[in-house]
């Protein structure tokens, strides 16, 4: 991955194989640092569409860890890392988009 924080490899102790599947058949294996294969977006699309779903109020991180069934330091680093703000940032940024829009189309 290129955001991995891994130190890169010599250019000839590269091999390039065309897919996934395919580097694990000639016996390698995903990175241990960034975890490349790991679904981290199930959790993360619950977590989201809990936290859209609850705009009239602030979401406390140990409710988000038990509707993705992890713990709500995971959910506050996983959060972080793959959308680059917090729970808490992206609940206000949300509720403001949503509040911009619907005012919007009072206006008109």
């Amino acid at each position: 991955m290129p955001s991995c924080k891994s130190r890169r490899p010599l250019r000839e102790n590269v091999l390039f194989f065309a897919s996934a599947e395919g580097a694990q058949a000639a016996g390698f294996r995903a990175c241990k640092r960034c975890k490349p294969t790991t679904a981290w977006g199930r959790p993360l699309d619950k977590i989201r569409s809990h936290i859209e779903g609850n705009v009239d109020r602030a979401v406390p991180l140990a409710e988000l860890g038990r509707v993705a069934g992890l713990s709500p330091f995971t959910v506050q680093r996983m959060f972080k890392q793959e959308l680059g703000v917090s729970p808490l940032q992206y609940q206000r940024r949300f509720a403001r988009a949503g509040y911009v829009r619907r005012s919007g189309r009072e206006e008109r």
